[in-house]
């Protein structure tokens, strides 16, 4: 007979008709989103978070004047086939749509051409269908599809070893050091993954598993409006900041296996602790029916949580397989727009950041600026006086891996000199008839530094495709221990790892599991 008693609705949506207890460790994307689906079904629900803040890789910062909050950490939404896409147009979020310059727009804001790639290499500043013009681009691109083809059906070359370093396959391609850069701005710097370090088999994977689509949105007013919504949705539900579990007691001295099927969905029947106890770093405890660990799987791989009994070796040896590399973001704040206006997503082959993107914010509404010049409400406004918006542009940089980690311990002050350094020799800008050749420096008012692998309760920026890593790690991350302890967060998702997508998809795949598990 089933522990708890509930009913399901037309949909098979079981609500409980008592009120078991959860408990969510870790706010983040994860976390906030099991934690409503939980509470959606009448289940108690307490979250605890080892930061001061909520949010996880979800960061804003706040505090320039003329702006709203500004992302440093998850920006965009990947993909019109997702979760957070629907979400976001069931909610009537307003979305800005990454297209690189603004005639590419139809009248009601939408893109009108596919959106255009940009390369900067060797002081030049290329599109992706400028490759005949550049034979390190060309050749880049031809590698790239290559992969992308491996990856196709029943010659997927997956293996459950560690295959080739694609620096080895790029070798064995004949590719030059030149295309070599190319290929690590436009390819392995998005996966945060060294070069040599990096899995030919897990990126052909990536490639083959990737079903969101290529467009990418920002979310107008940042991704603060997910979580806003979360927190909206988890009206009276405790959430415990500052609580950072070091134990987690799941049974009682006799270690039990509960194996379970992918996709998860349902847990198999197994002996299960009575209640899961868990401790924070002043001794302070809580017991629930069942527990999801959202942490990142950094913090299982360091060791930080005590579980008794242990975890299972095989979700150990994933967390210590899937790499978490460093990452940073700086977003520099300037006085005018120096920069042309097809200066969209940028990979830079050389160069202090390798990813540079614009945000300007053209468009007001309720005291505050949000949005991109892209939508047409922002074009209308491209034309008027701007006298006003004096300060409203910004240049982001971002980088990961091994180049990241080279530069995170150089202070603010050296990071934004080296992206102002980088900024100017990319541009020329004209004032009065002179051209200045120090443009960002001249119009260069602030800039923030997120280094992500220097929060404590992170330590990186998102899972890779590393070497010694494979489906198979995802998989064993994902799988619940004992019928109690259930997994989520973006490194435990095989499809689509390393998005806030995953993140979504994943909380609310663990609360089914726990909901399964109280019906039975």
């Amino acid at each position: 007979p089933a522990p708890f008693a509930g009913t399901s609705n037309q949909d098979g949506i079981f609500t409980l008709a008592s009120s078991p207890h959860c408990i969510v460790i870790g706010a983040g994307a994860a976390g906030l989103s099991a934690a409503v689906a939980l509470t959606r079904a009448r289940v108690h629900v307490t979250v605890v978070e080892a930061n001061s803040r909520i949010g996880g890789r979800i960061c804003q910062h706040v505090g320039w004047p003329g702006w709203g909050p500004i992302d440093l950490g998850a920006e965009y939404i990947h993909g019109s086939n997702t979760t957070l896409f629907r979400l976001a147009k069931q909610n009537n979020w307003r979305l800005s749509p990454c297209v690189y310059s603004y005639e590419e727009l139809h009248p009601d804001g939408s893109p009108a051409a596919a959106q255009r790639d940009q390369i900067y290499h060797h002081g030049r500043l290329l599109s992706m269908n400028e490759s005949v013009t550049c034979p390190d681009l060309e050749k880049a691109i031809q590698v790239r599809d290559e992969i992308a083809s491996l990856s196709c059906g029943d010659h997927r070359p997956l293996k459950s070893d560690s295959g080739d370093a694609l620096s080895k396959y790029l070798l064995e391609n004949g590719v030059s050091e030149g295309t070599s850069a190319i290929f690590q701005a436009i390819v392995t710097q998005e996966l945060a993954v060294p070069m040599n370090y990096c899995s030919i088999y897990e990126v052909c994977r990536h490639f083959s598993d990737w079903t969101a689509g290529t467009d990418n949105y920002r979310i107008q007013g940042s991704y603060a409006v997910l979580v806003d919504y979360f927190m909206r949705q988890m009206r009276g539900v405790s959430v415990e900041l500052n609580w950072r579990v070091t134990r987690i007691e799941y049974q009682n001295g006799t270690r039990i296996s509960c194996m379970t099927e992918f996709p998860y969905t349902e847990v198999a029947n197994c002996s299960t602790a009575s209640r899961v106890v868990i401790t924070n770093q002043n001794g302070a405890t809580m017991d629930a029916d069942c527990v999801i660990v959202t942490v990142p799987h950094s913090i299982l791989r360091d060791g930080d949580i005590e579980f008794i009994p242990s975890l299972p070796d095989a979700k150990i040896q994933a967390a210590n397989n899937i790499c978490l590399e460093p990452a940073f973001k700086i977003v520099c704040r300037f006085r005018k727009v120096f920069w042309p206006h097809d200066f969209g997503i940028i990979a830079c082959s050389d160069g202090f950041v390798s990813h540079i993107h614009q945000d300007c914010r053209y468009e007001k509404h309720e005291g505050i600026a949000s949005g991109m010049a892209v939508d047409k409400s922002s074009r209308q406004l491209m034309s008027d006086d701007m006298s006003e918006l004096n300060g409203c542009f910004l240049l982001s940089g971002f980088q990961t891996a091994d180049l990241a980690a080279t530069k995170e311990k150089l202070s603010d002050e050296e990071m934004t000199l080296g992206f102002l350094d980088q900024l100017n020799k990319m541009v020329t800008f004209e004032v009065d008839g002179i051209f200045t050749k120090t443009p960002a420096s001249d119009n260069f008012m602030e800039s923030i530094v997120k280094r992500w692998s220097t929060e404590p309760f992170i330590r990186g920026s998102y899972s890779g495709p590393s070497l010694g890593s494979s489906e198979c790690d995802y998989h064993n991350l994902a799988k619940p221990v004992a019928g109690c302890l259930f997994f989520a967060g973006e490194a435990t998702c095989i499809e689509m790892p390393a998005t806030v997508e995953a993140a979504l998809t994943t909380g609310e795949r663990a609360a089914k599991q726990v909901l399964k598990k109280m019906q039975k």
